[in-house]
């Protein structure tokens, strides 16, 4: 039965945004930019991760080819090391705003990876209700057909006690002996479909190791994005003691770690684009993806009736009404029987029909209470809708706010270079510097020094 067709999770704008992209391939042809797993649909979503690494290619070279021209200049004479340096003055404020801003990514990137990983921990507390949900579910199920297994067997003692027990009229004790027949074969009955329900939910895939996976590969992801952000801000702490202690040296080394700064700008950008770009595509129809990509005629019913809750049946409906049914009848024997040991004043069978008749209304409650409250679409669609809110809600926005913070200390970590190059060649170089021969302790007389005095 073909069912569904309709989200029940609506994707934010960003996701919406992110999704109208345009998608190329290496043609330059357009993709489409629908998720699915297809080497024309990957060819398309790199396509904007590409374009940051050639971009980020760019600035690396152009920043390699601005420092070998234009940062090596010939050695200042003797005479200018014997002079005292002028305060950097307004002609470090460029240095300053690049470095400041390189800060500033690096913090969004800081407050993006608690983003991140808030959706992960919501994402992993959904997986450990999912899993509760199937270990409740599978538990109760197996209790009842161990319930109604013992029932069978105390039935099959119950027809003993009725060929043993004294009574007035032998038609009534056969009767009595096929009316519990009949209830025995009733709980077989029902335990048979229960069985069937315990098969469906045994094929059920353990989703408590994709959390284990999903924490394990987190940590990795949470400890390196702070260890990479430390770095930019090391570079930043270098440009501003820089300027603070006027030490070429310093922008020199900050010169060369903003190579790497650049570089890793310019990965975390490309990086953080592609699962942007396809998270989005998989967020803005998530249940047409799985409904297609789940083809197993095993577990599509089930997959379906959790994605389209309230337009899909119960893979379950079936053999729960048919347990149900059975459970009745079962129930409605016992009462006759239970009556007739009451009225012939058979202890044993009195005391049989009593703990049967408690046994079988502990199944009823039981069954339904498993279908009202675990297997229930409301609360199964609940989970599923839970699971997309933060994936496509928290963990989305995180990667975008890391991937604008990323692309910012790229871009500026190349400004940071060009500033820092520029600013010790004025610390070290004529214009950085003030002549002060005429007043120098250490050097005599102007009128005593030569042409070549400093030679």
């Amino acid at each position: 039965m073909s069912c569904g067709g309709y989200e029940t999770f609506f994707p934010s704008s960003l996701v919406r945004t992110v999704h109208d992209l345009p998608r190329f391939n290496r043609h330059l042809e357009s993709t489409s930019s629908s998720f699915n797993i297809t080497l024309a649909y990957a060819e398309g979503a790199v396509s904007w991760p590409a374009v940051a690494i050639v971009l980020g290619v760019v600035l690396l070279l152009v920043s390699l080819l601005y420092l070998t021209c234009c940062a090596f200049r010939s050695a200042p004479t003797l005479q200018q090391w014997y002079t005292k340096r002028k305060k950097p003055g307004c002609g470090c404020f460029p240095l300053f705003l690049a470095a400041l801003l390189c800060g500033g990514g690096a913090g969004l990137v800081f407050y993006a990876n608690q983003d991140v990983d808030s959706g992960i921990n919501g994402i992993s507390s959904t997986i450990m209700d999912i899993n509760s949900t199937i270990v409740d579910t599978e538990t109760g199920v197996v209790n009842i057909s161990r319930s109604l297994q013992n029932a069978s067997g105390d039935l099959s003692n119950l027809a003993e006690v009725w060929r043993t027990a004294s009574l007035p009229d032998p038609s009534l004790r056969q009767q009595l002996i096929d009316a519990t027949v009949t209830a025995r074969d009733q709980a077989d009955n029902a335990k048979f479909q229960t069985d069937s329900i315990a098969i469906t939910l045994e094929g059920v895939y353990d989703v408590s190791t994709i959390r284990t996976q999903l924490n394990k590969y987190d940590d990795y992801r949470f400890k390196g994005t702070i260890g990479v952000m430390c770095f930019i801000l090391l570079i930043v702490l270098l440009a501003f003691s820089g300027i603070i202690c006027s030490s070429p040296c310093m922008l020199k080394l900050t010169a060369f770690l903003a190579i790497f700064g650049l570089v890793i700008g310019s990965v975390a950008s490309a990086a953080f684009l592609a699962i942007t770009v396809v998270g989005s595509d998989l967020c803005f129809s998530p249940s047409k993806f799985i409904r297609d990509y789940v083809n197993d005629e095993s577990y599509a019913p089930t997959v379906r009736y959790v994605l389209y809750c309230g337009d899909c049946p119960s893979p379950y409906q079936d053999d729960y009404d048919q347990a149900q049914l059975y459970i009745y009848s079962v129930s409605t024997e016992l009462a006759e029987l239970n009556a007739a040991a009451v009225n012939f004043s058979i202890p044993d069978a009195v005391a049989l029909t009593s703990q049967l008749n408690r046994s079988v209304n502990s199944v009823k409650s039981s069954l339904d209470s498993i279908f009202r409250e675990e297997i229930n679409c409301t609360h199964l669609n609940s989970l599923y809708n839970d699971l997309l809110t933060s994936t496509c809600g928290r963990i989305i926005d995180g990667t975008a706010l890391t991937l604008a913070g990323g692309a910012a200390v790229g871009l500026f970590m190349f400004f940071l270079l060009l500033c820092a190059q520029r600013h010790w060649t004025r610390l070290i170089f004529n214009d950085s510097y003030e002549d002060d021969t005429e007043t120098s302790q250490l050097l005599p007389p102007s009128e005593r020094r030569g042409k070549d005095y400093y030679v």
